[in-house]
């Protein structure tokens, strides 16, 4: 197979990826944030510092899904760039693309912390782990990650280039930095903070988090084992709850690491080496590279519900009550008015008899006999 049949085919595979998986994931990641935020914030539920985080985290996949997945898939599979019609789209799609990925990143890592502090310390968790901690955290959180994405508010802008794309040049308006200055900062001065506030950091605390959790599981139950007397029915129950929560929480923080990593080695690494090529066939490669680990991370923002719905047995519960809830209304309003117009008729009966009831009283009080009463 010559060079031109592996660059043909690697262009091909890369348009096949953008253009058919970026639709998949807006729906199946929209209808299960969607219900995950539904479950977790039903009246009926209490709120806890966890469904507080995984709310946020839920809202935040749904931007990334919005933002950054319809913008590249867009751009990628049909090349209609979003961010070069106006200067509002400009900012804001590139601001929220950033934001939302480190904010969901961030979510996670609160969790992670949260139940490692359930686990670690049982005794303190109440008093350290309450609804409005959580609420304090997510609000802080989300004004620090704007603050540091508000950059993108300023230093970009819509502009006429040439573009060089496969030998051809293009002029068409873009959305670029204004300033040599500003293309400096973006190039070479933010992808290291956004890969310390988006994988860095968050990799770090979930690793160590999770050693910490699985360590201090098998130590208490090595001490499970030992113990004489058996555990009491509340305390069973409350442990499998929490340890169903936990491994939820294992699973979330390993797809995380998972699909987030090769993303993160081919922008620190790989991209500058491959983009600065001439060669066609690096072209090619690059292409396909940058399509398959945008999947993969695109993949976490999706799946994260259906983990929840795998892992957890309350989750499910949860949402099989919803459902049955939902089909219960749609099965009265349908036979609601049959049985609201039995209802009807039997008060009709009812009263009729009454009546015939009264008239006979009536008959008797004056004197007259009900079967002799009209010949007078």
């Amino acid at each position: 197979m010559n060079n031109s049949m592996i660059q043909n085919q690697e262009h091909y595979y890369a348009i096949q990826v953008w253009r058919y998986f970026p639709p998949i994931f807006l729906v199946v990641g929209t209808f299960g944030n969607c219900l995950t935020i539904t479950v977790l914030t039903r009246r009926k539920n209490k709120i806890s510092p966890t469904s507080v985080y995984l709310t946020s985290l839920a809202i935040s996949d749904l931007i990334v899904l919005w933002a950054a997945l319809l913008f590249q898939y867009l751009k990628q599979a049909y090349d209609f760039d979003m961010s070069s019609f106006s200067s509002v789209q400009c900012k804001l799609l590139l601001f929220f693309s950033y934001f939302s990925l480190q904010f969901s990143s961030f979510m996670i890592v609160f969790v992670t912390v949260e139940r490692v502090i359930c686990v670690l310390l049982p005794q303190k968790a109440k008093k350290i782990c309450r609804t409005r901690s959580a609420l304090a955290v997510s609000v802080a959180s989300f004004l620090i990650l704007f603050l540091v994405n508000a950059h993108w508010l300023f230093v970009i802008d819509v502009q006429t280039v040439e573009i060089h794309k496969l030998n051809v040049s293009i002029r068409k308006s873009e959305c670029m930095p204004l300033t040599e200055a500003d293309k400096l900062f973006i190039e070479n001065v933010w992808p290291w903070i956004d890969l310390v506030i988006f994988y860095l950091i968050p990799s770090f605390v979930l690793i160590v988090g999770s050693l910490a959790i699985i360590i201090r599981l098998r130590v208490n139950k090595s001490k499970r084992q030992t113990q004489i007397a058996p555990l009491s029915n509340s305390q069973s129950a409350t442990d499998k709850m929490s340890a169903q929560l936990t491994r939820m929480l294992l699973v979330l923080d390993i797809v995380f690491v998972v699909c987030t990593t090769p993303i993160t080695v081919y922008l620190t690494i790989f991209t500058d080496e491959l983009s600065a090529s001439d060669d066609t066939r690096t072209y090619t490669t690059n292409e396909l590279v940058w399509a398959t680990v945008c999947m993969l991370m695109f993949f976490n923002n999706t799946i994260n519900f259906v983990l929840y719905f795998l892992s957890g047995s309350k989750f499910r519960k949860e949402v099989k009550k919803l459902f049955c809830r939902d089909k219960a209304i749609s099965t009265n309003l349908i036979t609601g008015s049959n049985v609201e117009s039995n209802n009807l008729t039997e008060k009709y009966k009812q009263t009729t008899v009454e009546m015939n009831t009264l008239q006979t009283k009536a008959g008797i009080s004056s004197g007259q006999h009900p079967s002799t009463s009209n010949n007078h």
